[in-house]
């Protein structure tokens, strides 16, 4: 509509333009002069369309508000340039069940289970024998088989088997909310022998109670450096010295015989705050230092807040 209203004035434009020249012959002036006008109606034009696209009053700021609520989702790298965005989920806290090391986790998986037999294989080393990494140091040599056959959650302080001296060690223990874990155990010696002392016969110090950060090598290593001391889960939830049902004597409290291919039934129970029942990955340790070596994985135990039994 707009370029037909402008076409009689472009003809005439024209025909002056061209009469003109005839009888001035000025080409050039003539050109600049179409030129402009054609400019001028291209403007007329684009302005016009321009107004027929434009919303009407107050869309302008309802469009403006979609457009700033819009959420803008980060590129996920796992999508390929054109293939679109995708929102990246929250990441929650690490459950205590995720463990983290893999030499950790090869050992922690290694150990023994609840209610079945479990192979002890030790080695004593003289001076200058090379150690085999499969060999546990337990301080005799040769194989014990050991089951335990229960664990039971008990309410502190416990009644029944335990001593007064026990018990009162326990007492000199600055609690929070402490419990106690009752171990049945079996262990039979196959053909394992002391060599550091009388020939058959052990110590029930080398059991202990331990959770997963004690396998973890990164948490040995500040020890072995010097910088700080590790605290295992005995220290981190002071478990005091535990009873041991299969003394010898009053006089070698820790202290037990057991000759080849002869069984021993014992009680083993630790005093414990009751937050180790929640510990990640808690186990029966088996060694002579610190640092475990071996154990039993108490399955379990996070359910086990009331006096109950765990395992067989």
């Amino acid at each position: 509509m707009l370029v037909c209203t402008f076409l009689p004035v472009i003809k005439g434009i024209t025909a002056s333009t061209v009469a003109y020249m005839k009888k001035k012959t000025l080409l050039p002036f003539a050109c600049i002069v179409l030129l402009l006008l054609v400019a001028t109606i291209w403007y007329l034009v684009s302005s016009q369309i321009q107004a027929t696209l434009l919303p009407e009053e107050g869309s302008e700021a309802q469009e403006s508000s979609i457009v700033t609520n819009k959420k803008e989702f980060p590129r996920t790298s796992s999508l390929e340039e054109g293939q679109g965005f995708s929102e990246i989920p929250p990441v929650s806290a690490p459950s205590k069940e995720l463990f983290r090391d893999v030499q950790a986790d090869s050992l922690y998986n290694s150990f023994g289970k609840l209610g079945a037999e479990y192979r002890l294989h030790s080695r004593a080393y003289r001076q200058g024998e090379v150690q085999e990494e499969k060999d546990l140091l337990l301080g005799w040599n040769g194989d014990m088989l050991l089951t335990v056959n229960s664990v039971k959650v008990l309410n502190y302080p416990p009644a029944g088997e335990y001593q007064e001296e026990v018990l009162e060690s326990w007492a000199n223990q600055k609690w929070k909310n402490p419990c106690v874990l009752r171990f049945s155990i079996s262990l039979t010696n196959e053909d394992a022998e002391n060599l550091n002392a009388i020939r058959y016969q052990f110590h029930s110090t080398m059991f202990h109670l331990n959770d997963y950060e004690d396998l973890i090598p990164e948490n040995w290593a500040i020890e072995s450096d010097g910088q700080a001391m590790y605290y295992t889960a005995t220290e981190r939830y002071g478990a005091a010295d535990p009873f041991f049902s299969g003394k010898i004597s009053e006089e070698d409290k820790w202290i037990f015989n057991l000759e080849p291919g002869q069984t021993t039934n014992f009680i083993l129970s630790f005093a414990v705050e009751r937050e180790y029942l929640t510990a990640n990955g808690p186990f029966l340790g088996i060694s002579l230092s610190r640092r475990p070596s071996a154990g039993i994985i108490l399955e379990g135990l996070e359910g086990a807040f009331s006096e109950g039994e765990v395992g067989a």
